[in-house]
């Protein structure tokens, strides 16, 4: 697993910037069975030779389990992990991490053995009980040297791997004495939540060093795994964000900010006024510019559709434009002209015209809208949730008022128009996002 180090970026050969990161290299685990591969390290020197030579190769942690040497059954007994701890710190300078998890189907004492009496720089600790199934393997694996590999495997279809809290906190307290930090073993996302409830309690101490484990059957799959570095990858060293009520101090801090306060507000308009339009609009041109109710509904769908265009212009303005207000100023004069066009003017190609200018206008500012917060020095997961969770609903309100609001016009004047005329205006508050918008450095 490697994780990225907020480093200063340096020049690559391919023009990219290089990241550092940290490699931790798993020597051997528990997971695999000495009939799936002849190079699984088993024996303490093949254990300790193979640690070296990984930290040569560049590994800066080494993750160490032990075995027994005669037929490579996972062991948690610490002399036997002494035969290959001394040689391995006398030979390289790697971090070394011994594991609490063990083998799946051992009690937590024993798996905690190691990790108490040698006092090591890092121990793994799983974050939460969970299926553990490794049998799929003996569709792949049929035939085994020693008669525990196929009872093992076979076991996982029924043994719970048990990390609860009260063992999760006997590990914590055992070893946080002796100096030891932790390597935490998330296998989904629950685990997460399981750690950010320790770190409430002041059992751990960020920076949190947090292994994102994918693909155990019990666990996180893949699919998921994409989901969770998409949507949760974040640059802050610990996790508080995760399980907790915002308050309205949190709020009012993130929102006295001007660019935050600037877009959300920019954006909440732009969809009240969104919203208006297409509730309306094909009522509108059927009642007061006459045309056909199909044609009028094929005239609307015309916003939605060049959207689609607008945002993927969008994602590449975002990476190529450095003038952040003219990526907001410039849409927000979009939907002025769009928003003010489609009822005053009359003109059929005028209207459709109007229509695409709102159109675009409305989406083309997105991918820049998405970014913008997430480079802002101060901002950490928690409070990008506050930004989104605010701005959803104060827009989701809003496009819930607007229409209703047409609506009631209409039926107390007789016309769209000073219902349009109210949306139209609060939508042209993009315009002074990008004209106030506080210039700032892109971030990498």
């Amino acid at each position: 697993m490697a994780t990225s180090a907020p480093t200063p970026p340096e020049a690559a050969p391919s023009g990219r910037p290089r990241r550092k990161v940290i490699v931790t290299c798993a020597v051997t685990g528990s997971i695999h069975t000495p009939s799936m591969s002849p190079h699984l390290p088993v024996t303490p020197d093949e254990i300790a030779t193979q640690a070296i030579d990984a930290a040569a190769a560049g590994a800066s942690i080494i993750h160490l389990h032990a075995r027994m040497a005669d037929d490579g059954r996972p062991t948690q007994d610490p002399e036997v992990f002494r035969q290959f701890l001394p040689r391995i710190k006398q030979s390289c300078n790697a971090v070394v991490n011994i594991t609490t998890g063990g083998a799946p189907r051992m009690p937590v004492a024993e798996r905690m053995r190691p990790a108490v009496e040698f006092a090591p720089e890092v121990a793994s600790l799983n974050m939460g009980s969970m299926n553990f199934g490794l049998f799929p393997m003996l569709r792949r694996y049929k035939t085994f040297k020693h008669a525990w590999e196929r009872e093992a495997l076979e076991a996982s279809r029924s043994n719970v791997f048990q990390n609860s809290f009260e063992d999760i906190e006997n590990i914590l307290r055992a070893c946080s004495g002796n100096g030891t930090r932790f390597e935490f073993e998330c296998y989904d996302t629950s685990h997460l939540y399981n750690l950010s409830y320790f770190l409430d309690e002041a059992l751990v101490q960020p920076p949190l060093f947090i292994q994102t484990v994918f693909g155990i059957f019990g666990g996180i799959g893949f699919c998921g795994a994409f989901s969770w570095k998409l949507f949760r990858r974040a640059r802050s060293t610990h996790i508080q964000e995760a399980a907790s009520i915002f308050t309205l101090r949190e709020v009012w801090e993130v929102f006295r900010d001007r660019t935050i306060f600037l877009l959300v507000v920019g954006d909440a308009l732009v969809f009240v006024n969104y919203a208006a339009v297409t509730s309306w609009l094909p009522t509108f041109l059927h009642e007061f510019r006459g045309m056909a109710l199909d044609q009028a509904g094929y005239v609307t769908g015309l916003l939605p559709a060049v959207g689609i265009f607008a945002v993927l212009l969008g994602g590449f303005l975002a990476l190529r434009v450095k003038n952040r207000r003219l990526l907001f100023l410039a849409p927000g004069v979009m939907v002025a002209i769009g928003g003010f066009g489609i009822f005053l003017l009359r003109d059929p190609l005028a209207i459709n015209l109007s229509i695409l200018a709102l159109g675009f206008g409305t989406w083309v500012y997105q991918p820049a809208l998405l970014t913008l917060p997430m480079q802002l020095p101060w901002m950490t997961p928690r409070k990008i949730t506050v930004v989104w969770g605010a701005s959803l609903t104060i827009a989701g309100f809003g496009m819930f008022i607007s229409p209703v609001v047409v609506g009631a016009s209409r039926d107390l004047f007789g016309t769209f128009v000073p219902g349009f005329s109210i949306w139209a205006i609060f939508g042209c508050a993009l315009i002074f996002t990008g004209v106030f918008l506080p210039k700032q450095k892109r971030s990498h």
